[in-house]
């Protein structure tokens, strides 16, 4: 377990630590739905040689996981996905992907910020994931990276022994001690009937703002916390990242905001 100032530079240490390792180069496999210290990390290893393929969601902003398996290839050093998506909640099948790439000989690193302790990522056979506690209900500016025994990383950061000599500085320790407590309150709060409660509560918000002209998904499986929705009255475009997200008001100009996964036509 390596201590980061969040989530944000855990992922970067995922990618740079691991195409470091390996001369940056190799093939990098990733979505277009994660979080930008992944998309903009991989663009980067991109100019220093990486190759990197980028998988688009289906309708649901969920991943295919053959999709994923599609893409790989026999220099994939490393895939990456995020376990739900920051926006629309919408859980991605890792636990298959992390399979299909350790049955390619690739690493599988997982973008746990949104899920951590809220869903288990006990059964996601990953070798890096990336957690942050102020999103679940620790301290700012700490964070994690569980790295596998034998998973080769290289550091960012150089110049001391700390944590285990992938992340030279002082440690923030008060707030690791604040990440743990938030942590022991999670464990006593992760059973399903809460999340569920958590959901059905949120769900009835967000239906009465319909009116309102709030396009939504209704993809079942999405984590309990995240909106699943988005603006379908915004004239403004989609950002890259999170371009599947339909925007009613784009291609359905006229017609009140209904439940829909489609991908958004114009972008």
């Amino acid at each position: 377990m390596v201590l980061t100032s969040g989530g944000s530079e855990a992922n970067a240490l995922a990618l740079w630590g691991t195409f470091a390792a390996h001369g940056f180069t190799g093939h990098l496999v990733t979505t277009s739905i994660e979080h930008s210290s992944v998309l903009e990390n991989a663009r980067t290893l991109e100019e220093l040689g990486v190759a990197v393929t980028i998988v688009d969601p289906g309708p649901g902003g969920h991943v295919e996981a053959a999709a994923v398996a599609a893409a790989m290839r026999p220099d994939t050093a490393l895939v990456s996905v995020m376990h739900a998506n920051n926006e629309t909640g919408a859980i991605q099948p890792v636990r298959e992907i992390a399979a299909l790439a350790a049955h390619a000989g690739a690493a599988f690193h997982m973008d746990a910020v949104h899920t951590a302790g809220k869903l288990s990522l006990d059964a996601v056979d990953a070798s890096l994931i990336s957690v942050s506690a102020h999103k679940f209900g620790g301290p700012r500016g700490v964070g994690a990276l569980a790295v596998r025994n034998g998973h080769r990383l290289v550091p960012m950061v150089r110049g001391g022994p700390q944590e285990n000599r992938l992340r030279a500085g002082t440690e923030n320790v008060a707030g690791a001690m604040g990440m743990a407590a938030a942590v022991e309150v999670c464990l006593r709060r992760r059973s399903l009937g809460h999340r569920l409660g958590m959901r059905e509560r949120r769900e009835q918000l967000i239906l009465g703002l319909a009116d309102a002209g709030v396009c939504m998904s209704t993809a079942p499986n999405r984590c309990w916390r995240r909106r699943s929705v988005c603006d379908s009255t915004a004239s403004a475009p989609t950002p890259w990242p999170m371009r599947w997200i339909c925007r009613a008001s784009t291609f359905r100009p006229g017609r009140p905001a209904t439940p829909d996964t489609t991908p958004c036509r114009t972008c």
